[in-house]
This record gives C-alpha cells, sequence and structure tokens, in this order.
C-alpha cells in the first residue's frame, strides 16, 4: 500500500447526521493512513434519502462492481445485503483485526443491529448509530390541564424536566389515558413513512389512541410523539 492513491466511495443516507460522521472524519483517517503506512487517500460520497438509498445501491452490489467500498445502510437491510453475499462479514474482519471487536455497551447493540438471520450470532456490519425513542411534550396544555388532572386523579402532573425526565411508560400510561380524546386531542403521535418501513419511536404500543388503531383518522392535531 505504501506509495499508491486510494479514493474510497462512501454510500451514505441523506440528510442523517450519521451518515455525515465519517465524511468529516475522514481526513483524520487519511492523515493516520498517510503517517503510519505511507499511502493517500481521498473520499467520495454518494447520498439518497433512507427510501431510495437501498435501490440505488443494490444494482452496483448485484453486478459486482467496486463502485462502493463503504455503506452507510439501515440494520433491516441486513438480510438482503447478506444473503447474495453483497457485503463482508464483520466477524471475518474481526478476526483479522481484533481490536475492532468493541464490546457494546449493551447486548441488544449486537443483536438488534448486527446479527443476521436472528440468534445465528452471526455479525455483519459495524453498528454506528442505534435508534432512540423520543417523546414531545406540548407543555402548554399540560399546564393548563394541570389543574383539573389533580381533580380528577388526585395527582399532581409532572410540568418540570427533572419531574419528566423520570417517568417511566407505566407512570406515562395514566396521562395518556387522561388526555386521550380530551377536546379532540389524542394523547400521542407516531411519524410514519409511506415509501418506507420506519415509525419515529416506540412509544406507540402504549400511547397510540383508538383512533388511530381503528383504521379511522384522528380526531384532531396529534401533539406528542
Amino acid at each position: 500500500m505504501k506509495g499508491k492513491s486510494i479514493e474510497m466511495s462512501f454510500a451514505v443516507i441523506a440528510g442523517w447526521p450519521p451518515s455525515q460522521a465519517p465524511i468529516e472524519l475522514f481526513p483524520d483517517f487519511a492523515a493516520f493512513a498517510k503517517e503510519k503506512y505511507g499511502y493517500d487517500v481521498t473520499v467520495r460520497k454518494t447520498e439518497a434519502p433512507f427510501g431510495e438509498l437501498f435501490q440505488k445501491i443494490a444494482p452496483t452490489l448485484a453486478a459486482k462492481s467496486q463502485e462502493y467500498n463503504i455503506m452507510v445502510s439501515d440494520s433491516q437491510w441486513l438480510g438482503a445485503l447478506a444473503e447474495p453475499g453483497w457485503i463482508v462479514r464483520a466477524d471475518d474482519v474481526y478476526a483479522v483485526v481484533p481490536e475492532l471487536d468493541i464490546e457494546p455497551f449493551s447486548s441488544l447493540v449486537k443483536n438488534t443491529y448486527q446479527v443476521y438471520p436472528d440468534g445465528s450470532g452471526q455479525r455483519w456490519g459495524f453498528p454506528q448509530m442505534p435508534d432512540t425513542q423520543g417523546l414531545f411534550i406540548r407543555i402548554d396544555i399540560m399546564e393548563q390541564e394541570a389543574e383539573n388532572y389533580k381533580k380528577e386523579t388526585g395527582n399532581d402532573l409532572p410540568l418540570t424536566y427533572d419531574e419528566l425526565s423520570k417517568l417511566t411508560v407505566q407512570d406515562w400510561e395514566p396521562i395518556w389515558k387522561y388526555f386521550n380524546g380530551k377536546n379532540g386531542m389524542a394523547a400521542t403521535a407516531i411519524m410514519q413513512s409511506r415509501e418506507y418501513e420506519f415509525f419515529s419511536c416506540a412509544y406507540h404500543p402504549y400511547g397510540m389512541p383508538p383512533a388511530a388503531t381503528s383504521g379511522t383518522p384522528p380526531p384532531a392535531t396529534w401533539w406528542a410523539c
């Protein structure tokens, strides 16, 4: 490798900060490669939205093209990428470079984002960004209902960040029950994609309004996710 010049090509998800991270960090890698191994390396980026990136990269992979060296992809694509032999098993890379096999903070990282088929223990790819759960709160509505909530339930409605941040899903359930359907409101909302199988967070088993699960439109604006 010493003395050579290499161009690496990344296929990444557009508009997603974790996809941009390796591009922004690449100058550091280029300096490391030059100093330690003596070769020059540059990067070329190809990007597409979540719903389009797989269709963009799949034909080149099927044709065994070398167009892309590294892909920042969705973990849901592991099977589609692995079964045809389009990607290299992470276990094979770890066998050559053991220091890359970093113990994650939770076994869920490996089992959810790397292992395919489920339960096989075979790892593909390197986890970059796990899913996060988000809950957005209309505090103005909470404040308006605080007195009524106290009268109806006998409990104080948490209104400060310190109070809200300590709540578990079980703590939220009576709050969701109180707000759900009140004055035409629904207590939760799920952002889903028509073109791609994702939803915005994992609170839907607990907070999705009956109107949503029945297939009828919600009664009004959904304030929280």
